[in-house]
């Protein structure tokens, strides 16, 4: 669960700062993107697929979010029995949730991104280094390199992406930007 943090400021979400797991892609809210928001895509980098089938006939899902001083579990456990009134953690008075379905599977492939630099006749992998993915529709994300100097984008639809690198842009190991 960690790895799923995020913060609120002025009622929008304005920074990712999960850690400890899978990476969840980012982009600029194109609603409120004047206040400073972004997105946060729900599943991770994972392929094939990013969500476990439902046992609610509909296809239904439900996305919780509270502040992690009332989140009432291990945020390292992936679930957590809580007890009553409790669902996987999250206490309901204290949290705020949607419900969702996700699109059926279609055909998606992988696009695998890496960073390199040369020192002395030799390759160098760079950790960190952020790269914007523009998806066909014109939707972009921020992704940031792995210790192998690479991140691997999945689930991606047919169509044409644009791949852009933020120059001097370098997320540290805390979870933030330096450019």
């Amino acid at each position: 669960m960690s790895n799923r943090r995020f913060k609120v400021a002025g009622g929008v979400i304005t920074t990712y700062t999960g850690v400890g797991g899978a990476v969840h892609p980012t982009g600029i809210d194109r609603d409120p993107a004047s206040l400073g928001a972004i997105t946060i895509r729900l599943a991770n980098l994972s392929c094939p697929t990013d969500f476990l089938d439902t046992t609610n006939e509909g296809g239904v899902y439900k996305v919780w979010a509270t502040p992690v001083r009332d989140f009432a579990g291990d945020p390292a456990k992936v679930d957590n029995d809580c007890g009553n009134g409790c669902f996987h953690g999250f206490v309901p008075s204290k949290s705020k949730t949607d419900n969702f379905k996700t699109k059926p599977q279609a055909p998606t492939f992988c696009l695998t991104i890496r960073k390199q630099f040369q020192q002395d006749g030799t390759f160098v992998p760079q950790e960190g280094w952020q790269f914007d993915v523009t998806d066909p529709l014109g939707a972009t994300n921020h992704y940031f390199t792995d210790p192998a100097g690479q991140v691997q984008v999945c689930g991606l639809a047919e169509g044409a992406y644009t791949i852009s690198e933020t120059l001097g842009a370098v997320r540290d190991g805390g979870g933030s930007h330096r450019e």
